[in-house]
């Protein structure tokens, strides 16, 4: 049985910043789907982000760069705290583990 399902195929900055100005052309999402060799979902994605693609592409990262998507703290004061912890107990040597960073992050939260 054979599967037509495709894996997602990254693609760079540089081509979805040229996904971005084909479809201000007009161009359907199918045909440049077609034309990336990507699905259709993906060229929407790209469409739904397409100003913080092209303030990424303005402000000169790196064109090879695939993965875009920029990732946010809900907590930025707690991440400041738990990273300075992190530090100090690296520079004494103290074996950390992701458990720990979490558990933490818990007592300092409260």
């Amino acid at each position: 049985m054979a599967s037509n399902s495709r894996k997602r195929k990254p693609l760079t900055l540089e081509e979805k910043v040229k996904v971005i100005r084909l479809n201000e052309k007009r161009d359907s999402s199918r045909k440049l789907a077609l034309q990336f060799e990507v699905g259709k979902t993906q060229i929407n994605s790209i469409m739904k982000c397409k100003n913080e693609i092209i303030r990424q592409w303005e402000n000169g990262a790196d064109c090879n760069r695939k993965i875009v998507k920029v990732r946010t703290c809900l907590y930025p004061d707690l991440n400041q705290v738990v990273y300075e912890w992190f530090c100090v107990a690296r520079s004494k040597n103290i074996l950390i583990s992701g458990k720990l960073i979490q558990e933490k992050a818990i007592i300092l939260s409260v």
